[in-house]
């Protein structure tokens, strides 16, 4: 099919209706002269064009062509609807432009009796069609393979175990300003909750929550015609993965969900999908080939340009979400599983009808805490479930290394053909680690090829041993230069493509410093934060070679951390220099810190590393993993012994008060926090909407007089007792000048010693009015639903 346009802002070649093929193109033709070049401005406006929009318009030298051409993108006329622009029209007062418009749609496109919507031939279509998308999607979703190697093949109804779900409450969003996630009960909530109501939603999650799994259960409620999904007459499943270089969404259609001699055009395509109810899902934004390109249908769908009758969901990385999408956008994100989840699972699916296997499967996971650790992932978790099940020899690791190396041996050992384990230990799979990490350095991380090129790169003996193993998946894709099918190759996941990119990016590093090149210290564009805008350049303090410079500077950690991750455990003088390069990035603690636990090497080489990360404040988080918190207090411990100054510690969420001795840990590690000497000097307790009791109190006191070097004490969005009671601990920091502060979520507020109250910290008056300190009191319990959300307690 030709593309809609010529060049930009050109009326469009074609314009498919029910009958005669030219008729919307001559309807679009006649209505361009209608309207007046002052009028076009006013309505673009009305009809929320986007400023770039507005431009467009007000520069092109035809404004009608232009104007004409994007009303039909964005879905306010199409061959059977014109209602959204006559009614604008007539709310403007331009009721004759609006009947002109009118007649001419009359006069083109109803000439005969029968709408194209009611024609038999439309109907006729629009059945095939359907069916036609019922029979792609039965086959894939009755064949998901969670674990390659077992070749075990499940129906998605089987093997689609409800996990954690949160939406961004935009009504609940707390005075401070923080983003408040609230959860929802199923996954059917994401479309029957009246708060997050749109026509387009994003799905985000972390590498293995189960993105892709979610819109397959989706896509099967439609086809079984389930609530809510039957509600739908159409739901389009696009990989986003597939569709480099399509010209427009209907040929994307066309190509991968229709059979290749469906009778069905793109153009019939368009007719159905105009006047039919219709969900779009899109998986995987962040691995589309396109995403640079900003005049992509994807694009435009996005950004709430096109389909803007139809609802849209798309799935993503948390790290990559689009840089610019419909401001009626909800965000939905996916947690991962918890220990119900997880016990649903091995007794549903891993272990059905086995119950000696869910319990050896589930003890497994109590007394080994890594794996536990990981298994917050989906993906991990089903790996894991299904090699405990089938091995006997499957042991406890004690990082993300050790466990994805013993995966990739299980992905060997199960081969159809048996090979001996130390054949493939010597199997060298140096190409494929440069291509993966070549692919994800890429600033659109395109990890799939044409069959034929991957293999003239790794060799065919090569590539059909990963295919037959299943660490690489061969999938049917469209060149639209040749417009051919051919077959296209992939890991079969990202976090694969990571572990092999790892291998070479774990080489580069460990090659010996030159002279070479200087890396120059730059500083990062904008902040780091989610949306992974930044090209997020580290900063070495010492030079290196060209290639190890270009390796390190092309990855963002906080896209592919476990690149990083992988590679500080596969090569410990690689760790070292990675480490110490993360080290110096404030925007990286979290990495750095995870890194460290990869490595396992002794503290006292990147003693620098240490001190530059205690300079900063280092927090504790209630969503922190077990190792990131193992790895963090072995970390401040160290700094401790070695009297290395800790600037700031913050419990966020995850504070346990163990006794009245002074012994604080955290959750969910239960780990004790150590007794910093003379290093600590700030200590945040930040418990969102958590009352302190006087014995919690007491305690946090006591712990905070055993840090002899403390400076300040800080309680954040929790509501501490409105009266001290004076004790020993309290009379020691008083006696050091220990300040003792209170964010209400008002203001500040610090503890006078003398009366043992607390008082305005500006002004120094006392928070002794009732009315002043329930209005305190209102603030904190405010937060309270918000903890439950972010902690899952009732």
């Amino acid at each position: 099919m030709e593309s809609d346009t010529s060049e930009e802002g050109a009326c469009p070649k074609k314009a498919p209706t029910g009958g005669d093929l030219k008729d919307f193109d001559k309807f679009l033709i006649d209505i361009k002269n209608v309207f007046l070049n002052d009028e076009i401005p006013m309505l673009a406006t009305a009809l929320d064009f986007t400023p770039a929009e507005r431009d467009k318009v007000e520069r092109s030298e035809d404004p009608g062509h232009v104007f004409v051409h994007l009303l039909k993108r964005k879905g306010i006329i199409s061959r059977t609807d014109i209602s959204a622009l006559t009614e604008k029209l007539k709310f403007c007062g331009l009721r004759g432009v609006a009947d002109d418009v009118s007649d001419s749609f009359k006069r083109h496109l109803f000439q005969t009796k029968l709408q194209p919507t009611e024609a038999p031939e439309y109907k006729g279509k629009k059945t095939q069609f359907v069916a036609e998308l019922r029979s792609k999607y039965t086959n894939l979703c009755g064949e998901i393979q969670p674990v390659p190697f077992l070749r075990e093949k499940y129906d998605i109804d089987k093997l689609f175990v409800e996990s954690g779900i949160k939406f961004l409450d935009e009504e609940q969003r707390s005075s401070d300003k923080n983003e408040t996630w609230t959860r929802l009960k199923e996954y059917k909530m994401v479309f029957t909750d009246p708060r997050i109501k749109s026509k387009r939603r994003i799905i985000d999650g972390e590498p293995g929550y189960g993105k892709s799994t979610f819109v397959l259960q989706i896509t099967n409620d439609w086809c079984h015609e389930r609530a809510p999904m039957k509600e739908f007459e159409i739901l389009i499943l696009l990989r986003l993965r597939q569709l480099k270089n399509a010209p427009t969404i209907y040929s994307a259609i066309k190509r991968f969900l229709l059979p290749k001699d469906s009778k069905l055009t793109e153009d019939d395509i368009e007719s159905i999908l105009d006047s039919s109810s219709t969900l779009i899902l899109l998986d995987g934004y962040d691995e589309y080939p396109d995403k640079e390109n900003g005049d992509t249908d994807i694009q435009h769908i996005i950004r709430g340009d096109m389909f803007l009758k139809h609802e849209i969901v798309l799935t993503t990385r948390t790290s990559c979400l689009p840089p610019k999408y419909s401001r009626d956008t909800k965000r939905i994100r996916l947690t991962g599983f918890d220990e119900a989840s997880r016990d649903s699972y091995i007794a549903n699916v891993v272990a059905r009808g086995c119950p000696d296997g869910a319990t050896k499967i589930s003890h497994f996971f109590k007394v080994n805490p890594v794996p536990s650790d990981l298994c917050k992932i989906p993906l991990f978790f089903t790996m894991i479930s299904y090699m405990v099940k089938n091995s006997e020899r499957f042991r406890n690791f004690s990082n993300v290394t050790q466990f994805f190396r013993h995966v990739i041996k299980c992905f060997h050992s199960h081969r159809e053909t048996k090979v001996t384990e130390g054949n493939q230990e010597e199997l060298d799979h140096s190409k494929l680690d440069k291509l993966a990490f070549e692919g994800l350095s890429d600033k659109v991380q395109q990890i799939s090829w044409a069959k034929n090129k991957l293999i003239d790169e790794i060799g065919k003996n090569f590539y059909e041993r990963y295919v037959n193993i299943g660490i690489l998946i061969e999938e049917e894709g469209f060149d639209y230069d040749s417009l051919e099918y051919h077959t296209e190759t992939r890991f079969f996941h990202k976090l694969f493509a990571e572990w092999y990119g790892a291998h070479y990016l774990a080489t580069i590093a460990a090659q010996p410093e030159t002279e070479l090149d200087p890396w120059p210290k730059t500083e990062l564009e904008t902040v780091l934060d989610n949306f992974n805008q930044s090209t997020g350049t580290l900063q070495p303090e010492h030079a290196t070679t060209r290639e190890n410079v270009h390796s390190l500077k092309s990855l963002a950690p906080f896209d592919v951390h476990y690149v990083y991750r992988y590679a500080c455990g596969l090569n410990p003088v690689a760790a070292e220099k990675i480490i110490k390069h993360m080290g110096t990035n404030k925007y990286y603690d979290r990495y750095t810190m995870l890194c460290i636990t990869e490595w396992g090497g002794s503290l006292e080489a990147i003693m620098d590393t240490i001190t530059s990360l205690c300079s900063r404040e280092i927090h504790f988080r209630y969503r922190d993993s077990l190792l990131l918190q193992r790895s963090t207090i072995e970390l401040v411990q160290f700094a401790s012994s070695r009297k290395i100054p800790v600037y700031s510690l913050s419990l966020w969420d995850c504070l346990i008060n163990e006794g009245t001795m002074g012994k604080l840990c955290v959750t969910p590690s239960n780990l004790p926090l150590p007794v910093f000497d003379y290093t600590l000097h700030n200590l945040v307790i930040m418990e969102t909407g958590r009352e302190i009791t006087e014995a919690e109190c007491d305690n946090i006191f006591r712990y905070s007089a055993m840090c002899r070097g403390l400076k300040q004490l800080q309680f954040s969005r929790c509501l501490p007792p409105r009266y001290i009671s004076v004790t020993e601990s309290v009379s020691v920091l008083r006696s050091r000048n220990v300040q003792v502060r209170w964010w209400s979520g008002r203001g500040y507020f610090s503890l006078n010693f003398e009366s043992n109250q607390w008082e305005n910290f500006f002004g120094g008056t006392p928070l002794a009015e009732e009315l002043e300190y329930q209005k305190a009191v209102k603030d904190i319990r405010g937060w309270t639903k918000e903890r439950k959300q972010l902690v899952g307690k009732d």
